[in-house]
C-alpha cells in the first residue's frame, strides 16, 4: 500500500481525466521506492479509480498490486504498466507510471471514435491498423507470459501512449504510429494458477459484447465450475472483437450520442438483421442479451466485412481468436501473433 512517506500526488497540479472515461486520471506524483530512501523522484501517474465498483476491500487491492508489482518480469514487461501500489483513501486506486516523454493516454475507443465520419477513416492507414493489431496482440501475448489473465480486454480498457515530438508538427506524429498499448482496468484480472479471481458478471451489454458468451451475465459465479473458470482463450475472445474493431475501424460501442446513450455501431445493427422487425429497436436489445447470438453476429460480421478490408489472413487471425474455445482441445490452427503482418 502507498504510504505518503513514499507516494505524494502532487494536489496543486490535480488529477486530469483520459479522454472519454470515468475511472482513468493522470497526475504528476512524487515517489520512493524505499520509504528510507532520501530523495523522491518526480514521475507522471495514471490512476484507476474504484469509487464506484462496490465493496473494493484492502485485500483485493493488495493481490491486484502485488501480482502487477512483483509478478512482472521488468526485462520482458510488456502490455502491463508498472504498478507503484495502491492507496484506500482519499477512493480506492491502484496507481500506475507512466512512461518518460509520452503524450497524454487515451483510449483504443477514444482514438477509433474520433476517426468515425471521416474520408477513408481518417488520417490512420491500414498498414498502421496492421501495425496496431500486432502490438495489441503482443500485449496480450505478453500479459499472458506473464502468467496473468486480465478478464476486462475492451477498447475502453486499452491505452495507447504516444511519444512525444517535441517541436514536430502534430500530424507528424502518424510517421511512428499510435504508441505502445497497455491493458488497463485491473480490478478482475488475476493469476493463470491463482485463486484472485472476481467472476461476477454483467448485465452491461457495452462489456458483454466483448466478452465470451461463457463469461456473461450476473449468474457467470453460480454457472461457471472450477474446471470452466476464467481462462486465457477467454481473453482471446475479446481480443478478437477488439481486432475486428480495428479492422472495421468503427467502434463497437458507440458513446458519443445525442441522447447520451450508449449505441451499438451501424456495422453491428445491420449485421444482426433487425431492422424488418416490428420494433427494431426492441429487436436488438432483445439480441444483446442472447451471449450466443452476440458471437454470431460479430462472427457474421468478420467474415463480410474484414476480407475487403483488411485481407483474408487477418480475417482468419479474427475469426481464429473468436473460435478458439470452440474445439474441444483449445485452438485449432495456430496463430502467431509476433510474426502477423509486420510492418
Amino acid at each position: 500500500m502507498l504510504s505518503r512517506k513514499s507516494f505524494v500526488h502532487s494536489e496543486s497540479q490535480g488529477y486530469t481525466p483520459v479522454p472519454f472515461t470515468t475511472n482513468m486520471f493522470t497526475a504528476k506524483a512524487e515517489y520512493k521506492q524505499n520509504e528510507a530512501d532520501q530523495r523522491y523522484s518526480q514521475t507522471s501517474v495514471i490512476v484507476e479509480k474504484y469509487q464506484n465498483q462496490g465493496n473494493v476491500t484492502y485485500r483485493v487491492l493488495d493481490d491486484i498490486a502485488s501480482l502487477l508489482c512483483y509478478g512482472v518480469d521488468e526485462s520482458t514487461r510488456k502490455g502491463v504498466l508498472r504498478c507503484l501500489g495502491f492507496r484506500l483513501e482519499p477512493t480506492p486506486e491502484l496507481v500506475f507510471q507512466l512512461p518518460k516523454n509520452v503524450e497524454g493516454p487515451q483510449t483504443l475507443q477514444t482514438l477509433i471514435a474520433a476517426d468515425v465520419g471521416k474520408a477513408s477513416g481518417g488520417p490512420h492507414s491500414v498498414n498502421y491498423r496492421f501495425r496496431l493489431s500486432r502490438q495489441l496482440s503482443e500485449a496480450v501475448l505478453g500479459v499472458h507470459s506473464a502468467g496473468l489473465v486480465h478478464k476486462n480486454i475492451r477498447s475502453e480498457t486499452i491505452v495507447l501512449l504516444k511519444p512525444r515530438l517535441e517541436g514536430a508538427d502534430k500530424d507528424a506524429s502518424y510517421a511512428i504510429g499510435f504508441g505502445d498499448p497497455y491493458l488497463m482496468s485491473w480490478y478482475h484480472g488475476r493469476a493463470i494458477e491463482g485463486n484472485l479471481s472476481n467472476m461476477a458478471g454483467s448485465t452491461d451489454w457495452t462489456e458483454n459484447i466483448y466478452r465470451h458468451p461463457e463469461r456473461q451475465g450476473v449468474e457467470v459465479q453460480d454457472r461457471v465450475m472450477v474446471q470452466e473458470r476464467y481462462n486465457i482463450g477467454h481473453d482471446i475472445y475479446s481480443l478478437g472483437v477488439c481486432l475486428l474493431e480495428i479492422g472495421l475501424w468503427d467502434p463497437l460501442v458507440r458513446t458519443r450520442t445525442a441522447n447520451g446513450q450508449s449505441q451499438v455501431s451501424d456495422y453491428f445493427r445491420a449485421a444482426a438483421k433487425v431492422d424488418s422487425a416490428p420494433d427494431p429497436d426492441a429487436a436488438l436489445r432483445a439480441a444483446l442479451k442472447i451471449p450466443n447470438k452476440v458471437k454470431e453476429i460479430l462472427l457474421e460480421l468478420a467474415e463480410k466485412e474484414l476480407p475487403r478490408r483488411m485481407g483474408l489472413s487477418y480475417t482468419r487471425l479474427v475469426v481464429a481468436c473468436m473460435k478458439g474455445l470452440d474445439h474441444p482441445s483449445g485452438f485449432g490452427p495456430s496463430v502467431d501473433f509476433t510474426a502477423f503482418n509486420r510492418t
